[in-house]
């Protein structure tokens, strides 16, 4: 289902060196003799950190593959088989000039990208959890149809199209204007399963402020009740959006937590619709003015607080919400070596010509 740019240094040590080892699967080597139970018990690990990881392991011989469970048909239904620690990268990153437009898929565990083979005529507009969320190319009598896309298993969830969304009066869009608003940088997802195997979607609309809203058993799209202003451009975190906004009447800046929507069943002709849980104000940082907040990230579990220490923006301080939450405005001057991927910019060099970065923040610079 994919193409990568690296080599097999992804695999675990234990896989590679089994990979290497078994010269077919008619050999009696060990590695194909463990006892199935303990096969699983290792996929399960190895599933834990990559699903890419997962997929090799599995294809380590014959036993190991009937041993675990397959990946395929659960990709969208099973949060475990979620790539998980997968990003997209902008417009031709890495890639031959002639295929610019293509996108590759970046492992913030690895360092290896791939790129993904997308279903026909549609386009990435976003990615969570590394599940990509796909729209249809513009075609003529085509209603903005729109899905989830799990590129290493290829299980495909659907979405209501958007010309739900678009007809209604109250966005002001036509279908090509929200066409122009939801591409990569435009948009930000969130993403949660239920226990029935239904994947609920939240799509912030970054131009817009404003959020639209269904699920996989919907018919149709609906959006919220509030439109927000004066926000920086929020996250997804565990299937809800946070987001960082100014407060007027204090001063303050505030982080709000949305979603995730909820499906309710309806009593007449079996049909349903879902809502959406009112915003919910998590936490207030009022040292910081909206002028000088960068916006939020998210690092090892999670979320940030990036700003400037003052006007002439050289130093940035970082803040945990978790710390926040608990009235403590005390900056955080070690994540250990990690970075923070914190946001794309698209820089115009001239008439038909930009250039994507990816900009990355490392708490260090953050003193």
């Amino acid at each position: 289902m994919w193409t990568s740019s690296a080599a097999n240094h992804l695999c675990p040590p234990a896989v590679a060196a089994a990979s290497a080892t078994v010269p077919d699967q008619a050999s009696p080597w060990p590695w194909a003799s463990l006892h199935a139970d303990l096969v699983r018990l290792v996929g399960w690990r190895v599933l834990a950190e990559d699903l890419l990881d997962y997929v090799r392991f599995r294809a380590v011989c014959t036993h190991w593959r009937f041993s675990t469970v397959c990946p395929r048909g659960r990709g969208i239904v099973d949060p475990r088989f979620h790539p998980g620690r997968w990003m997209v990268l902008p417009e031709g990153h890495g890639l031959h000039p002639d295929d610019k437009a293509k996108r590759r898929l970046f492992s913030l565990s690895t360092g290896v990208s791939v790129c993904p083979r997308l279903p026909e005529d549609y386009c990435i507009l976003d990615s969570v959890n590394g599940i990509l969320l796909l729209q249809r190319r513009q075609q003529q009598h085509d209603q903005g149809s729109i899905r989830l896309f799990n590129p290493f298993t290829g299980d495909i969830g659907e979405l209501p199209p958007l010309g739900s969304v678009v007809s209604d009066s109250k966005l002001h869009l036509s279908f090509d204007e929200i066409s122009s608003h939801v591409v990569p940088g435009g948009v930000v997802t969130s993403l949660i399963v239920s226990s029935d195997g239904a994947a609920a979607v939240m799509i912030w609309l970054v131009e817009l402020s404003r959020v639209i809203f269904a699920t996989t058993k919907d018919r149709q799209w609906s959006q919220s009740t509030r439109m927000f202003i004066r926000t920086r451009r929020p996250i997804s975190f565990q299937g809800k959006l946070y987001i960082l906004c100014y407060d007027l009447p204090s001063h303050a800046l505030q982080v709000l937590q949305m979603g995730p929507p909820v499906y309710e069943h309806g009593t007449t002709l079996g049909l349903g619709s879902s809502f959406l849980p009112t915003s919910k104000l998590i936490a207030t940082c009022p040292t910081i003015k909206m002028s000088d907040g960068i916006g939020l990230a998210e690092c090892d579990s999670e979320i940030l607080v990036i700003a400037y220490k003052d006007s002439t923006h050289t130093h940035m301080v970082v803040y945990r919400v978790p710390d926040l939450m608990l009235g403590k405005v005390i900056p955080v001057t070690d994540i250990g070596s990690k970075s923070v991927f914190f946001d794309t910019k698209t820089i115009s060099l001239g008439p038909d010509q930009e250039l994507a970065l990816a900009v990355v923040f490392s708490i260090s610079e953050c003193a």
